[in-house]
């Protein structure tokens, strides 16, 4: 499964999108995705819904990794990692299956194995970056998860996490963003991929900001660098991973670093240094395949209907 700038996918996963704030947790066994619930995911190709089990077949896939970019054989990066409830199979399906679908999923598109992801790394890597960073996100992702089903959408929220190790969660989403761009991205980014791949590197670029955001689904989205014009309130570029407990935003040339949900000072801390970190962030759903789109499907019917008003 190839990742390319924009893809959209529908997958499953634990995800509590419409319950109140009343609402208790779900209960997982080991950290893994009950197969009830569901999430979706968007971008250029589009969903996912849980498949019946079947044989895997090793792929092959010959490319420049978009770490080292040494030439050869690429492995599977799963994007987030697998653990991180992200190793169901798939249906995917292009933009354009997606728009013809009006939203009902289930027939056509294609399915992946494997839960959302590209053969976009070396072997080496992948296995060092998943090591050193990838079970970081997965504890992250896992505490994360419980604020869902408590939390309104379009609240503010304070992100507490205790006894983690910040540094390692920032380095995993960048690392997730190499995935979810393209090798002309990866190539032009020489600086930020040297930040990954010495883990004791605190050397973020200053013009490179990551901003985190609580994020219910139950659209999943994965876009390659974007520009964004927001009438009134000009424009910028960004990239963005959106797949529940979290949306990742990475915005190159931003001087927004003090905004809500900025987590690009977690590179302050060493690689071994373990702190009590609170982020204070918004929570928000998907419903389409538009970056930084997080109003609910309440806001988006309403905005379109407002829309077919005012063209009759």
């Amino acid at each position: 499964m190839e990742i390319s700038a924009g893809d959209v996918f529908q997958t499953a996963a634990p995800i509590i999108a419409s319950q109140s704030v009343e609402a208790k947790p779900p209960t997982l066994a080991a950290g893994r995705a009950p197969r009830r619930h569901r999430i979706m995911a968007l971008g250029r190709r589009l969903a996912i819904r849980p498949e019946p089990s079947m044989p895997r077949s090793r792929r092959k896939e010959i490319g420049k990794c978009r770490l080292c970019l040494e030439e050869g054989e690429l492995s599977f990066e799963h994007v987030p990692p697998a653990s991180a409830f992200n190793e169901t199979r798939v249906r995917r399906y292009t933009m354009d299956e997606w728009l013809k679908t009006d939203g009902t999923l289930g027939r056509g598109g294609r399915v992946s194995q494997k839960g959302i992801g590209a053969y976009t790394l070396c072997e080496r890597c992948n296995n060092k970056t998943g090591a050193w960073y990838g079970r970081e996100y997965v504890q992250w992702a896992k505490e994360a998860l419980y604020l869902l089903a408590c939390i309104p959408s379009g609240a503010q929220a304070s992100l507490r996490i205790s006894g983690r190790y910040p540094l390692r969660f920032l380095k995993q989403a960048v690392t997730m963003f190499f995935s979810a761009n393209s090798i002309g991205v990866a190539e032009g980014s020489r600086e930020l991929a040297r930040f990954v791949l010495d883990k004791h590197s605190k050397s973020l670029p200053p013009r490179f900001n990551v901003f985190l955001r609580l994020y219910k689904g139950p659209l999943a989205r994965s876009l390659g660098l974007t520009g964004i014009l927001r009438i009134g309130r000009g424009h910028r570029v960004e990239s963005e991973i959106a797949y529940p407990p979290f949306s990742l935003a990475f915005s190159p040339d931003s001087d927004t670093e003090s905004a809500i949900g900025c987590i690009s000072h977690f590179a302050q801390y060493g690689y071994s240094e373990c702190h009590d970190v609170t982020v204070t962030t918004l929570c928000g759903e998907g419903h389409t395949p538009l970056p930084s789109d997080y109003r609910t499907r309440d806001q988006v019917e309403a905005e379109a209907q407002q829309s077919r008003e005012e063209e009759e």
